[in-house]
């Protein structure tokens, strides 16, 4: 059993470090450099090629733009993001930006243009279709599992440019060397031998749980136990 605890707490570690259209130069009579993403939701988005501004209206993703050296991009995050400690020990000055959500939910587009972010980055469709509408570009990021969040991370070091991309390959790596870890100790485990485990994913609602084909799930197999769910 201890051998599991240790597991499960290096995966969650190894997470924890992460749980715009190009415009016309109107001076120099020259385009912008721009570079095109696909987003989870497929929409091709053509951003700056050195993109300065970045909105991020996904919370869990925030602490990504943080570890990939983001922080002075970054212009605006969301209310929830500003309430954890975490975030303010690491990044004091993520308290100062602006927040033009609701707790997640509708965000203030007029917040928003007040700070003209170049990329508004969000994990839901309905949010992506608000921002553009509002006419902002808009990349819709999300994961469920650990592909996915090597996915996440790939794409927001593309957008934040510089030094970012190589800092997403040397976490991936780690991410990758920490996994088999853990499954190196936890294969030979017979099923007798793994503990059945729930996820209460939220305090607020014990009823809430995490089941399979998310990234929770993966957690607890990696970690030689099975989801209760």
């Amino acid at each position: 059993m201890k051998r599991i605890v240790y597991v499960l707490l290096t995966l969650i570690m190894s997470l924890g470090l992460i749980t715009g259209c190009g415009t016309e130069n109107a001076s120099q009579g020259t385009k912008q450099e721009t570079h095109t993403i696909t987003d989870i939701g497929g929409a091709q988005v053509q951003l700056p090629t050195e993109v300065k501004r970045i909105a991020d209206l996904w919370p869990a993703n925030n602490q990504v733009v943080l570890m990939l050296g983001g922080a002075d991009k970054l212009v605006a995050t969301t209310q929830y993001v500003q309430t954890l400690p975490w975030f303010s020990h690491i990044y004091p000055g993520i308290k100062d930006i602006a927040a033009p959500d609701r707790f997640g939910f509708d965000v203030q587009l007029e917040e928003l243009q007040k700070v003209k972010p170049e990329v508004i980055i969000v994990n839901s469709k309905k949010q992506a279709e608000q921002v553009r509408q509002g006419g902002f570009t808009a990349v819709q990021m999300e994961f469920t599992d650990y592909k996915g969040l090597r996915d996440v991370v790939t794409m927001t070091a593309d957008i934040l440019g510089d030094k970012a991309p190589g800092i997403a390959k040397e976490y991936i790596a780690y991410l990758d060397k920490n996994i088999g870890i853990a499954e190196a100790k936890t294969k030979s485990l017979s099923d007798a031998e793994r503990p059945t485990v729930m996820h209460i994913a939220s305090g607020e609602n014990l009823l809430k749980v995490d089941g399979t084909k998310t990234i929770i799930d993966e957690w607890i197999r990696y970690a030689g136990g099975k989801n209760a769910i």
